[in-house]
């Protein structure tokens, strides 16, 4: 009985600092199941080997559908292919960036920054593909869509981890 209550208030503190580790597009999917993998191996009685490959796939299918989702933002807009990995690759330095210039605005600042990101650098991207003025305005319509693809991104995956929390902090009390 005291090892569930235990396991579950670990796990509830770690699946709610995974889940705002993954708003600031950390890795938080993947520490909330290193950590239901770690107690699983101290008390193997919490949880069955099938609810950590769920979870596991769930973290997969994460990362899966958070790069999809950032790519097809630009890609939405026929963006070229540089301007896509522009917009992945954009995306990831704005919320770093954004986390480190403004701390000031803690998730906001790493979201607003890898929104602002990956619009910018798809923009950037597309815009050296094609300097002339007809093809100006796509390039605006690129960026606007590599930063939408990449909001949708990083709301799909803190869906995830929040299912991921909960799946593995409700097991723990399930026995």
């Amino acid at each position: 009985m005291i090892v569930t209550i235990v396991a579950a208030i670990i796990m509830g503190i770690i699946g709610l600092l995974g889940v705002l580790l993954t708003l600031v597009t950390l890795p938080g999917t993947w520490l909330i199941l290193l950590s239901a993998v770690t107690l699983y191996a101290i008390w193997p009685e919490l949880y069955s080997p099938w609810t950590l490959v769920v979870a596991g796939v769930l973290c997969i299918l994460a990362e899966v559908a958070e790069f999809l989702s950032s790519a097809a933002g630009a890609a939405a807009t026929k963006a070229s292919k540089r301007a896509i990995w522009a917009a992945v690759a954009g995306g990831i330095v704005g919320a770093i960036t954004g986390t480190i210039f403004l701390p000031f605005l803690p998730l906001i600042g790493t979201i607003l920054g890898g929104v602002l990101g990956a619009g910018i650098a798809a923009a950037v991207a597309e815009h050296t593909l094609h300097i002339d003025l007809r093809r100006s305005v796509s390039i605006y319509r690129v960026g606007g869509g590599a930063a939408l693809g990449r909001l949708s991104s990083t709301i799909i995956k803190s869906g995830f981890a929040i299912v991921i929390a909960l799946l593995l902090f409700i097991a723990v009390l399930i026995p």
